[in-house]
């Protein structure tokens, strides 16, 4: 029912979460902004409403610099966007990476909405925002612990920027 000055909320979906085969990456590859491949070492991860996949995550082994777990490729079909699922396919493969060693699993998103989304959930914490216009964004939003850095690429481009870690319920 349509009211004036009156958010709806997101409609409720289910989603059912499976691990995939790298070809699965085939689906999604043209809605993602990079053009790379996979890396061959990554897990890959869909979740499906109804049957119908609609979004796909892959996570690797950062064994270099602070080891942990690095979600990567993260896409959602343009048609399912805006209803909050990448974050739950996230968050639902988190979950089962968090008990693995090393514990520390992160992500880097760069979309404006994502950032804000990781942001807001009481589930993962900023550990890195780059440059000015990030660090803004999310202490307009109220992010908790969000430690200003430098990266001259993403700056120099005002990209929002962040790197997020699991902290889990």
């Amino acid at each position: 029912m349509f009211r004036w000055r009156k958010r709806a909320g997101r409609p409720p979906v289910h989603i059912d979460v499976m691990q995939v085969h790298h070809s699965a990456w085939n689906a999604f590859s043209e809605h993602h902004y990079l053009t790379a491949d996979l890396n061959r070492s990554a897990a890959c991860y869909v979740a499906e409403v109804d049957g119908t996949p609609v979004a796909f995550v892959a996570i690797r082994y950062q064994p270099m610099g602070r080891q942990c777990w690095l979600f990567h490729r993260l896409v959602t079909l343009p048609e399912w966007q805006g209803l909050g699922l990448a974050l739950r396919l996230v968050e639902h493969v988190a979950r089962e990476y968090q008990v693995r060693e090393p514990h520390r699993v992160r992500i880097t998103p760069r979309h404006p909405g994502l950032v804000r989304g990781f942001a807001r959930s009481p589930l993962w914490r900023c550990v890195r925002a780059m440059g000015p216009s990030t660090r803004r964004a999310l202490h307009r939003i109220g992010a908790r612990s969000a430690i200003a850095s430098r990266s001259s690429a993403a700056s120099a481009r005002g990209e929002i920027t962040a790197t997020f870690e699991w902290v889990g319920p």
